[in-house]
């Protein structure tokens, strides 16, 4: 049985990982903030009805009868 000794990176390998995941990390901000604002939309639209939205009365019959 062989053992293979793994080197701890360089200081190059380190600073491309850092930036790879400092830009990784501004995509997942950016949708995070997009689901937040997606929320407070979807929060807001519970006292909708046929005469304050722009729904049909059949459409929102459908969807409160949870099918």
């Amino acid at each position: 049985m062989s053992v293979t000794a793994t080197l701890p990176p360089s200081a190059e390998e380190l600073a491309v990982l850092v930036a790879e995941l400092r830009s990784e990390l501004a995509v997942v901000r950016t949708e995070l903030a997009e689901a937040k604002a997606r929320i407070v939309d979807l929060e807001a639209r519970p006292g909708q009805n046929s005469t304050n939205s722009s729904r049909p009365p059949s459409t929102l019959r459908f969807l409160a009868s949870g099918a």
